[in-house]
């Protein structure tokens, strides 16, 4: 009967029930929508050609506002950083963050990392996606602007508020102080990991800005831009975090890569 209904679902053959109840397990607890299909017909289908195919299945509940609402709908391949998060060893004498005293670990997880983005790419590929972009925020960015200068290249990159300066960044930031005390025994040039130095070789790379950033100085990335000539800086008045959540500074950078990816034949 479920072979039935995700055939039917998938290929539009028919329509959802007039009325039908959606139970999502969360780590929270259960969830159920009922849906009627009257007040909403195009959207109940498609609700329930979603449901049907498996779309929301492991899926997060990613933005809640107590007593207002709980979003989520987006379908997304998650990985983490090495030690982080899921990541972390559960043995207590290892490192439980990629930014530790273990400068050698440190510098194995990031390769680890880049290594994870560039498989997830082969894999695409593979599967007929026709191209491949990047898009990074903060530390996230950082990782993304480091591939932007892969011999193979990308075809285009978005990085927000992306830590361009390694060397400031492991020198003034709070939560790097293991970091700053394993250099203190074995000294490391992290201006080698500073993006400047990186000589592009994505086609386009839209810089996102944020100018009330105390995270990450703005000189660093008006550096950055000036060290990318194809690159294109945005100056927005946002914060470090808020940068993440501006929904109309998001909508203009999915349509910034949309016209890049899309509108130039590729």
């Amino acid at each position: 009967m479920h072979t039935a209904l995700l055939l039917t679902a998938l290929l539009g053959l028919a329509p959802a029930p007039e009325v039908f109840t959606v139970r999502l397990e969360t780590t929270r607890g259960a969830i159920v929508i009922e849906c009627v299909r009257a007040w909403a017909p195009n959207g109940a289908d498609r609700f329930y050609e979603l449901v049907a195919s498996g779309y929301f299945n492991d899926a997060a509940v990613f933005r809640v506002r107590p007593k207002v609402f709980a979003q989520f709908g987006i379908n997304a391949l998650a990985f983490e950083l090495p030690f982080h998060g899921r990541r972390r060893p559960m043995k207590s004498s290892v490192i439980h963050n990629l930014i530790s005293d273990d400068l050698c670990t440190m510098v194995e997880g990031v390769r680890h990392c880049l290594a994870d983005i560039l498989a997830l790419r082969l894999w695409l590929l593979e599967q007929g996606c026709p191209t491949v972009s990047l898009w990074g925020y903060s530390l996230g960015g950082w990782l993304a602007g480091l591939l932007t200068a892969h011999p193979q290249p990308f075809e285009a990159a978005v990085l927000q508020n992306a830590v361009a300066r390694m060397d400031i960044a492991l020198a003034t930031l709070p939560f790097a102080g293991p970091a700053r005390e394993g250099m203190a025994q074995s000294p490391l040039d992290l201006d080698v990991w500073s993006l400047r130095r990186l000589t592009q070789t994505t086609r386009r790379t839209l810089i996102m800005e944020g100018v009330r950033d105390l995270f990450v100085p703005a000189e660093t990335i008006e550096d950055l831009a000036q060290h990318w000539p194809r690159a294109e800086l945005w100056r927005l008045n946002h914060s470090h975090i808020s940068i993440v959540f501006g929904a109309l500074s998001l909508l203009r950078a999915v349509r910034w890569l949309k016209k890049e990816v899309v509108e130039h034949g590729h």
